[in-house]
């Protein structure tokens, strides 16, 4: 993950909520700063710690001027970090050697609706699956077409592994005009920047931007399996997480969608 300072690593506080909290820890493992060795070691050792769901990628370094960027290892990327996992689940390491014990790991990718070549990213994503991955995990989205895209793509390839989309909720236009400029392959349509220029400053920034994270969760109930929440915004009566996560699951509704 991209970070501004030093933090705490997602392997400690994945195993911390795993233990604490009744609900499945799925890590984000990524790929560019670490040997093959290392991963595999690391994967083994989540494993005998009880945590099961993986997704894999091969990330970026940070990129921010206060903190130098330190060179990486990319000796693995995602596609080749999914093989390694799916192959432990196997019985073997990424050697072929054989295993006393297989894993039974639920493995995961990231793909990119926003990518500026969409044929290719569906390629890669096609990929990503028959390299292992047993669901996808969607980059930021704020409108449907291009996700849906991916997914007509994937299932014409035969690939029906459950899809989730990553919806998150905009705090203001400031935030909004950011991710459409400045942040690679994240798309914010027209209507959605005009909606948050309008809605003012927080709290009804905030309010606009989860009631039009709803209509899309709501939407994308034709589209894909399931949703991943992204909240970031401020703790204010009636808007706090745990709110936002409610109303967003509650516009997702009942119904479970099956790609066949």
């Amino acid at each position: 993950p991209r970070a501004r300072r030093v933090t705490t690593g997602p392997a400690g506080l994945a195993l911390r909520l795993h233990d604490g909290v009744d609900v499945d820890t799925v890590l984000t493992l990524t790929s560019w700063q670490t040997s093959m060795l290392a991963l595999q070691a690391d994967l083994l050792g989540l494993h005998a710690l009880g945590l099961r769901a993986v997704v894999c990628e091969t990330g970026n370094p940070p990129v921010h001027a206060e903190q130098a960027v330190r060179d990486g290892v990319w000796e693995v990327d995602g596609a080749e970090l999914l093989r390694m996992a799916a192959g432990l689940n196997r019985g073997v390491d990424a050697d072929g050697v054989e295993l006393g014990v297989a894993t039974s790991f639920r493995l995961g990718a990231r793909f990119t609706p926003g990518a500026e070549d969409l044929d290719h990213e569906a390629a890669r994503t096609v990929a990503k699956v028959e390299a292992g991955a047993e669901f996808l995990v969607s980059r930021p989205v704020f409108e449907l077409e291009r996700l849906r895209d991916v997914v007509d793509a994937l299932d014409a390839a035969g690939c029906r592994v459950p899809v989730l989309a990553s919806v998150g909720a905009l705090t203001g236009f400031s935030q909004a005009e950011h991710l459409r400029h400045e942040v690679p392959d994240v798309v914010v349509p027209d209507e959605v920047l005009e909606a948050m220029r309008g809605a003012g400053d927080v709290p009804d920034a905030a309010r606009t931007g989860l009631a039009l994270a709803a209509d899309l969760v709501a939407q994308a109930a034709d589209v894909v399996e399931g949703v991943v929440v992204r909240w970031s915004g401020p703790a204010l009566p009636g808007l706090d997480p745990a709110t936002a996560v409610a109303r967003l699951r509650a516009a997702a509704g009942t119904g479970a969608r099956v790609r066949r």
